[in-house]
């Protein structure tokens, strides 16, 4: 027993073991010199022996009566000589120890912090940052209501339908597609495991954010993408990976976030840049918005330089990420730039839409194809000047607007297929179509007065709440409705047959969306990234807002090639106008992701030009669009 110190020092964990536990040894028992047995094992530069004695229960502030020093203090004053050490202190760090300490010397951690290798400093931050990764964990979801009593309650005067009771759980073993269609509730992000602050590996609940997120969507290969509703969505990622990395301050990551988001840059410049194919540099504007874009760039990897060497403060990196962000904000708001003359002819396109709607209603008929592709076409029109306008009561008036317009258009399609005659009454068929008759005119002249240089002051955190919570009840709505049809469909068959006007072609008419499996996750996954930005608000500005909008993006981008590869792969089969109206909607949402990454990079950096509401504004008409595509497959 008299060479369990000295064991402890050399490593010997064999040895070590036979005395802890299960002996009368206590861990925390002293030699001669009041030392324990932790305090040889740090003074030997054991790592291994280190973590075995915390897991017993060794007391990890206990001071050394030599040097006065706790395990911390120890280990961090042999950093410069040991290698070893770097290890050992991040270890005590995540275990708990006290950092409140100082040393007889009067100096405290982060003094002897400051005078250690920077590496060791940007892992030592690392791990102060993760310990509190988790301040803020999102809200739990609550439960979704039955489809068809939500989706009804949206409905101008339709009455809820009694309370059904819940599906009997799906077998072990069953398809895809009616595993998809078992509940109403899909599970969108798959418990796995990590690594907590403590150094335990355990299993992720479904409510927790988890801080690691891929670098990019489209990986090295980046080059070989010529699509620029992609291209664009992939600067916007990549820009939330630069804010991200600076509020860490972590040299390596920081400069290797920065290197990407300017290779995409150069790729993405190369393509807007030809006169062949774009007219985008035409314009002064637009040159001096790609010019300022080199320049910020530059800017930063210099900042990063001066951060690394202490030659300026984190407050100013920060500034310059912010700056970078900024100009990204505007180079893509004169790249998705409509004129007033656009707005107005998509306003009055969608009053044609209406009305044809308003018409297949009354003729108890189906829904013509391609007539949602005017309300996404007039929301993609719309949100450029929300994107840009800096008074949240203006964008706000605005985006009600386009909310109230896509969920009447809802409540149309609903009542072309019910078949009470009550319900489908002249007056509320009148009434739906002037709701949307009003909504229009209220955006032909707000967006005719709405001046983006306006600042005008934050919503309550209510409201800004309240613009993601309404983004998340539509579109689970709409996903509830599409398993509730199909649920009631007891036919194979996932298309029907339509003549064109002219009586001619017999097209082909999907009723069940393509790759069941993997789209109706994807979509209920975006509808939780919705529903998880709830629990932020605009005075917070909590870095992990930036999680659920990039867990969007992801999955707007892999649904997006889900439903293009269909399209193509059945081009002959189906109509132009249906083609169109999926088109659309996917590249609206694409459009909206980009905006919506954009702006919570903005967000991160403190940049003045938005604030949170943006996020909800996004968050609107990406579930309306994805409403729309999946009511393609239901009407």
């Amino acid at each position: 027993m008299k060479d369990i110190w000295k064991s402890a020092r050399k490593g010997d964990l064999v040895k070590v073991k036979k005395y802890i536990p299960g002996t009368k040894f206590k861990v925390d028992e002293l030699d001669k010199e009041n030392r324990s047995i932790l305090h040889h094992a740090i003074d030997g530069d054991q790592l291994q022996m280190v973590n075995y004695l915390l897991e017993q229960g060794a007391n990890i502030n206990l001071k050394d009566p030599k040097s006065g020093d706790t395990p911390i203090l120890m280990s961090l004053k042999k950093i410069n000589s040991v290698d070893k050490q770097e290890d050992i202190a991040i270890l005590l760090v995540n275990k708990g120890a006290d950092l409140d300490v100082e040393s007889r010397e009067r100096k405290n951690v982060e003094r002897y912090v400051d005078a250690c290798p920077k590496r060791f400093q940007i892992k030592y931050k690392d791990a102060i940052t993760q310990k509190f990764k988790n301040k803020y964990p999102p809200k739990a979801i609550a439960p979704a209501s039955q489809a068809t009593q939500v989706l009804l309650a949206q409905t101008a005067g339709l009455p809820p339908p009694s309370p059904k009771p819940n599906p009997p759980p799906p077998p072990q073993q069953q398809d895809n597609s009616t595993a998809a269609a078992s509940s109403s509730i899909i599970s969108t992000v798959e418990p796995k495991p990590y690594v907590n602050s403590n150094g335990e590996t355990v299993i992720r609940s479904t409510n927790e954010i988890d801080l690691i997120v891929q670098d990019s969507l489209l990986g090295d290969d980046f080059d070989k993408e010529q699509d620029l509703n992609i291209i664009w969505m992939e600067v916007a990622f990549r820009a939330s990976i630069v804010a991200i990395r600076s509020e860490k301050v972590r040299y390596d990551d920081i400069t290797k976030a920065t290197d990407q988001c300017g290779n995409i840059l150069i790729h993405l410049l190369s393509i807007i840049g030809n006169s062949e194919t774009t007219s985008f540099m035409e314009t002064v504007k637009n040159q001096e918005a790609v010019n300022s874009i080199q320049e910020r760039v530059k800017n930063v990897k210099e900042g990063i330089k001066l951060r690394l060497f202490s030659r300026i403060d984190h407050a100013e990196l920060i500034r310059l990420v912010a700056a970078l962000i900024g100009s990204l904000h505007w180079i893509y708001n004169c790249w998705s730039e409509v004129s007033q003359d656009d707005i107005n002819r998509s306003i009055a396109e969608c009053a044609l839409s209406c009305r044809v709607a308003m018409n297949s209603v009354t003729t108890r008929t189906p829904f013509q194809l391609g007539v949602l592709t005017n309300v996404a076409k007039l929301l993609k029109n719309i949100s450029t000047k929300v994107f840009i306008t800096r008074t949240p009561e203006d964008a706000k008036k605005l985006s009600d607007s386009c909310f109230v317009i896509s969920s009447t258009f809802k409540s149309l399609m609903v009542l072309s297929v019910l078949n009470d005659v009550k319900q489908k009454s002249a007056e509320n068929i009148i009434s739906l179509g002037r709701s949307i008759a009003e909504q229009l005119s209220i955006l032909k002249l707000q967006s005719t007065s709405v001046l983006p240089s306006r600042v005008g002051p934050n919503l309550s955190s209510k409201e800004e709440r309240e613009l993601n919570e309404s983004a998340s009840n539509q579109l689970r709505s709409s996903i509830d409705y599409y398993i509730s049809n199909n649920k009631s469909d007891n036919t194979t068959t996932t298309t029907t047959t339509a003549t064109t006007e002219n009586g001619g072609n017999i097209i082909s008419i999907p009723r069940r969306l393509p790759k069941e499996d993997k789209t109706l996750p994807l979509l209920a996954n975006i509808e939780k990234s919705i529903s998880m930005l709830i629990g932020f608000t605009t005075e917070d500005r909590n870095i992990q807002m930036s999680i659920p909008v990039q867990m969007i993006a992801k999955d707007i981008h892999e649904l997006r090639t889900i439903l293009l590869e269909y399209i193509k792969e059945q081009s002959d089969n189906l109509s132009e106008e249906f083609k169109d109206q999926i088109t659309n909607a996917i590249n609206c949402s694409a459009h909206f992701s980009t905006q919506q990454l954009f702006s919570v990079s903005a967000l991160i950096c403190h940049n003045r030009i938005t604030d949170i509401s943006q996020l909800g504004y996004s968050s609107r008409n990406i579930a309306a669009c994805c409403c729309i595509l999946i009511d393609s497959f239901c009407f």
